[in-house]
């Protein structure tokens, strides 16, 4: 009898334990950045560091909060609990104000709450506070919120914990914000000789590109005045490249300047942009801005050269305004010596066109060039322009997007090989795990060898690659440390002798859809010559650190590291996949199925832009996959464009994994093509992609037959290194540095670095970021920019014998200097 009174006074405790929900200690700031809203500031507390918030106006409350997911904690018991410190908090008009630690909440039937921990007026030391409260079943908001109002003084916060009576799972704690768990120390060896160099450090590898051409019909239909202003590179009232700009460039040691762009090249009419400024009120920035801007800058420009506006005479017009002497003989240059530049600019770099395969875009008529057309405007073009001055450098593009083996290349390869001082590719490289670009500059790597041996099979000779454009793959990402750590590693690998690179231009430096120098204030405010309100994105943070610590040659370095594998997945890999075509009907386009591999494309007065699904197989992620087919079209078609394609079949949007294999437009007899996907490791599937781009307006009809449609394995990317290293030297040997680069995101690394020698000085500058984070992908949102700490700032290496043990945190780079 006296069992079931005891039973009923244990359930509750049993039913109702509590779990630790979140726990946040402020330590990492990179983190609390991206979970709390608001302002934080952290000071060192007892055990770490802390949030302290200060005010002193008492009509003007400060405060951090972090939201929670309300479905997550709907009609749940919770206990707030904070270590909270005090100093100097005035009196309080009403009991609720002073310090304030708050769970406010908001349910779908408009009630609303604030529950809360009151504290006292004055000051006290640390001590705990703490509140419970059960929450509505239909809560829509939660969140918890520090801070002073209506008070004057100031508060230090730290151990803020959030319980829960109930359960929990590993998503419920990865929902609410938790650091995830470090992975175990890693270790790794960086054996630096700085005896025995091998090669130049390449500065112009740190290049950049700025935009200044009209984009009407390139991104939309719309004029955009941005050009104007070269994104806001451009002063367009002191008539000079903004100062802040120009001391970014310095601060990130920007060599080379890429101009008019980019894709708006196609655009560009570069005799619009010369001459008095008020006859040329659409192009303020012309010729003349740029290059002055590169002399200010103490950089080289690079010209990029319209292929679809003008002719070969047009482009060595540009060559003589540009640097022939201002005589009777050369009537351009006289224009620019009438404009004020008597001097010639000496040029030395021009890019003939930017990726000519994918043509004109929505620009009216609509061009594009074949393989041999582009080759034969190349030729042509350059032959002229190297007739008006010899010493100029000239480089033919690959193809777009497309593998290194894409006949584009071979055909211009070949055709151009007498006249290409060097080749150009563009590399936006994919991802080696689902948001994570840590391992893809070993994806680099291969790339460009693959390149090299192209290019040497077509043209018999090893020319220089020039890499005009790079960056990430993946958007959305593009703003995040993980992306910057990526672009600064990308560059150790450019860096190689052997990988025989020309110059790199990073895209893009200022504003624009990469930019990482970018300006909050409007570009209405920036149109009138107003100062912009400057910030600056992780990429600049480590290119900076390249800069500050790159010496000027390379010397041996030797690396023993841990590798990861992006791909796991190899053993039982779906080698042959097993295509399931699918017709399909879809506004003037539709498919007949001819077979298990082949089908009919019917255009019957299609217009616009359409992407239906032609069929789809599983696949294994991880692995890289070739779609190769024949195709030929009953008639060739002028404006539009037509191929097939590969997508994880979660579509673009989740994705952002895809590829394009164009041409068919103009295959009037069978031909051949192919191209490969590098799927992402959580992949189930691909979906073939009709790719019907008919954007000028005028509805066409046709029919493309396609037939030996295959899909196979065409490889997996290598594993890589958990840790990359490059070791650099002054001329005179006096100086050393090294770069390091903890490229794993869950674990710190111990690294054992070996120089051979005592040095008489040995600092270390070290940068991180966050170890996930999904950078916004929509750019009217106020940028997250400073989410990169520097957790060392030339602190000085204690070694013997010149050994060193350090500690790298996971996602870092560091710089060592070494004097001797």
């Amino acid at each position: 009898m006296r069992i079931l009174p005891l039973l009923l006074t244990l359930l509750p405790s049993i039913a109702f334990s509590q779990s630790l929900l979140y726990r946040e200690t402020f330590d990492n700031v990179l983190r609390v950045g991206t979970l709390w809203q608001g302002a934080p500031a952290f000071e060192n507390g007892p055990d770490g560091k802390c949030l302290y918030l200060a005010s002193s106006d008492a009509g003007k409350p400060v405060s951090c909060s972090k939201a929670f997911d309300a479905a997550l904690l709907s009609g749940k018991k919770v206990r707030l609990s904070v270590r909270v410190k005090a100093e100097g908090i005035s009196a309080k008009a009403k009991n609720y104000n002073g310090v304030k630690i708050m769970l406010p909440w908001a349910s779908k039937d408009g009630k609303k709450d604030w529950p809360q921990a009151i504290q006292p007026e004055g000051s006290w030391d640390w001590k705990t506070a703490t509140l419970e409260t059960t929450l509505p079943e239909n809560l829509v908001s939660i969140t918890i919120h520090l801070g002073l109002e209506g008070v004057t003084g100031k508060a230090w916060f730290d151990e803020v914990k959030l319980e829960v009576w109930g359960e929990l799972t590993p998503a419920d704690l990865a929902a609410a914000g938790n650091e995830p768990p470090k992975g175990p120390e890693l270790a790794a060896t960086v054996e630096v000789d700085f005896s025995k160099p091998y090669g130049k450090v390449n500065r112009r590898l740190f290049g950049h590109n700025i935009e200044a051409a009209s984009g009407k019909d390139i991104f939309g239909p719309y004029e955009s005045p941005n050009y104007k202003i070269a994104d806001g590179w451009w002063d367009p009232v002191r008539l000079a490249p903004r100062a802040e700009v120009l001391a970014a460039a310095k601060e990130i040691g920007m060599s080379v300047l890429r101009w008019p762009g980019g894709c708006l090249t196609h655009n560009f009419d570069w005799k619009k942009t010369i001459g008095p400024r008020d006859s040329r009120p659409a192009f303020p920035f012309g010729v003349d801005e740029f290059l002055a801007s590169c002399e200010a800058a103490g950089v080289e420009p690079l010209i990029t050269v319209s292929e679809y506006i003008g002719g070969p005479q047009d482009s060595a017009d540009l060559v003589e305004y540009v640097n022939a002497p201002a005589d009777a003989a050369h009537p351009w240059a006289q224009k620019r010596a009438a404009a004020g530049r008597a001097k010639p600019w000496a040029v030395r770099w021009f890019e003939m066109a930017n990726e000519s395969d994918h043509g004109n875009h929505d620009v009216k008529p609509f061009r594009k060039f074949t393989p041999a057309e582009y080759a034969a405007w190349y030729n042509a073009s350059v032959k002229r322009m190297k007739a008006v001055d010899p010493t100029i450098q000239c480089g033919p593009h690959m193809g777009t997007g497309t593998p290194p083996t894409d006949p584009w290349n071979a055909i211009v390869l070949s055709a151009t090989k007498d006249l290409a001082d060097y080749v150009v590719i563009h590399t936006y490289l994919p991802a080696a795990a689902p948001g994570d670009w840590t391992g893809s500059a070993a994806i680099a790597q291969r790339l460009i060898n693959a390149y090299q041996s192209n290019i040497l099979a077509n043209t018999g000779k090893r020319l220089p690659i020039a890499v005009t454009e790079f960056n990430n793959g993946g958007h959305p990402y593009r703003f995040s440390w993980n992306v910057a750590l990526f672009c600064a590693d990308y560059m150790r690998v450019m860096m190689q002798p052997s990988n025989n690179i020309l110059m790199a231009q990073y895209w893009q430096i200022v504003n624009g859809y990469f930019g990482f120098f970018r300006t909050l204030t409007p570009f209405e405010g920036l149109f009138r010559g107003e100062p912009a309100n400057w910030v600056r994105l992780p990429t600049f943070h480590s290119f900076r650190m390249l800069a500050a610590h790159s010496g000027e040659e390379l010397v041996a370095t030797r690396v023993e590291a841990t590798r990861r594998d992006p791909a796991p997945q190899r053993v039982g890999a779906i080698e042959k996949p097993e295509l399931a075509l699918k017709a399909f009907t879809a506004g003037g386009a539709s498919s007949r199925l001819d077979g298990p591999d082949a089908f009919t494309l019917v255009l019957a007065d299609q217009k616009g832009e359409q992407y239906p699904e032609g069929g789809r197989a599983a696949i294994t992620g991880g692995a890289r996959y070739r779609l190769s087919f024949e195709a030929k079209i009953s008639k060739p078609l002028e404006g539009a464009r037509l191929g097939l394609g590969l997508m994880d079949q979660r579509g673009w949007n989740a994705t952002a994994n895809a590829n394009a294999i164009e041409g068919m437009e103009s295959a009037v007899e069978w031909r051949s093509f192919e191209g490969e996907l590098q799927s992402l490791p959580d992949a189930k599937g691909l979906v073939i992609v009709v790719r019907i781009l008919n954007k000028n307006g005028a509805p066409v009809s046709a029919q493309v037959e396609i037939r030996k449609l295959r899909m196979a394995l065409a490889g997996f990317p290598e594993p890589f290194e958990n840790l990359t290293a490059q070791g650099m030297r002054s001329a005179a040997g006096k100086r050393g540095q090294v770069l390091l680069f903890n490229l794993n995101g869950e674990s710190d690394q111990r690294v054992a670095l070996k120089t051979g020698k005592p040095a008489r000085s040995a600092k270390a500058w070290g940068l991180v970021g966050p170890r996930a984070e999904k950078a916004m992908a929509n750019l009217g949102a106020p940028p997250r920019m400073e989410s990169v700490e520097a957790f060392a700032d030339g602190i000085a290496l204690t070694g013997k014998n010149g050994n060193y043990s350090i500690l790298m945190p996971p996602l870092s780079m560091m710089a060592v200097e070494l004097e001797y």
